[in-house]
């Protein structure tokens, strides 16, 4: 069916808060697809760490302590970005997103 008579003004306000609101969901998508890739890279450095950490722990201490803290020093490092890139999300998370986040940082 065509709207003979014309557009309306509440038409086109629909369509512009249609298109805010759009544009709104894909930042807010945007900065949860950006914590995603900093907790990954967290979560990576982690396991470096933990890698360096069991050889240096299994050879007594003999072997690897420099990588272990180098691995701690990159760790640290990638904590601090993992905090920075939370302040822009606080406001495009879920409520289901900020629980996870609250639990994997209070452990």
């Amino acid at each position: 069916m065509n709207n003979v008579a014309g557009n309306t003004p509440e038409v086109v306000d629909w369509f512009a808060r249609a298109r805010r609101l759009q544009k709104r969901q894909l930042r807010q998508l945007a900065q949860q697809g950006a914590l995603a890739g900093q907790i990954s890279a967290l979560v990576h450095m982690l396991q470096c760490e933990r890698g360096a950490s069991n050889i240096w722990l299994c050879s007594g201490g003999r072997l690897y302590a420099a990588e272990c803290r180098a691995g701690a020093a990159l760790v640290d490092e990638q904590l601090t970005r993992f905090y920075a890139a939370l302040e822009p999300a606080r406001d495009a998370a879920s409520s289901a997103l900020c629980w996870r986040i609250a639990c994997a940082v209070w452990y």
